[in-house]
């Protein structure tokens, strides 16, 4: 199962982007995707998966990865309870980028 936060238009730097996700029931995470179709024209983008408002994953886009990039984090999994939440964080973004997606990749273990 997985959980996709959607940046439609412009990136814009902020908290809680597209809201705060909760699975409802346990599990572990299995991977994380980050992408972003359009380059911006200078600096980097840094998109961060939180965990109860920890960073648990991060990638860096710069304008020489070109349009349509795509990063993944293979990373020893994480447990997680029906309560805790997982967010999406931009501190910092490409002058003129556009469109982005990040994504957790999780695995059900409980109820």
């Amino acid at each position: 199962m997985q959980h996709t936060w959607k940046l439609n238009g412009s990136i814009v730097v902020g908290v809680d982007i597209d809201c705060r996700h909760n699975f409802g029931w346990t599990g572990r995470t299995n991977r994380f995707i980050f992408r972003r179709e359009v380059a911006g024209t200078s600096g980097q983008t840094v998109m961060q998966i939180k965990f109860n408002g920890v960073v648990l994953a991060q990638q860096t886009f710069t304008p020489g990865d070109g349009n349509n990039a795509e990063k993944y984090i293979d990373q020893p999994p994480t447990p997680f309870t029906q309560n805790d939440e997982f967010s999406l964080d931009i501190p910092q973004r490409e002058p003129s980028s556009r469109n982005a997606t990040a994504t957790v990749d999780v695995t059900r273990t409980g109820p």
